[in-house]
């Protein structure tokens, strides 16, 4: 069981060159289905993500139950979830 846990705060965010910004996300997602294709599970958390960041990585995930949004203090929840589901893998396996 191969896994990885992506977490970016506030991924998507404007700055002051967009381009940059674009050729990020863009090889964020090319890591994200290079993995994939390798059959690795891919598990992503917007910690306060707007939303073109969320979407960034909701693509990456491997599917969108893979994908965790949080703000705050939901942050743990979301590295539980993930570890539940991990553990949940493993006892399947």
């Amino acid at each position: 069981l191969r896994y990885v846990n992506i977490l970016a705060a506030h991924p998507g965010k404007e700055t002051a060159n967009a381009r940059a910004g674009r050729a990020r996300n863009a090889r964020l997602l090319d890591a994200c289905q290079k993995a994939k294709n390798k059959g690795i599970l891919v598990f992503t958390i917007g910690f306060e993500a707007p939303d073109t960041g969320a979407a960034v990585l909701r693509s990456c995930a491997s599917s969108e139950s893979h994908y965790y949004d949080a703000d705050g203090l939901e942050i743990a929840d979301a590295f539980a979830a993930v570890a539940t589901k991990i553990t949940e893998l493993r006892l399947v396996k």
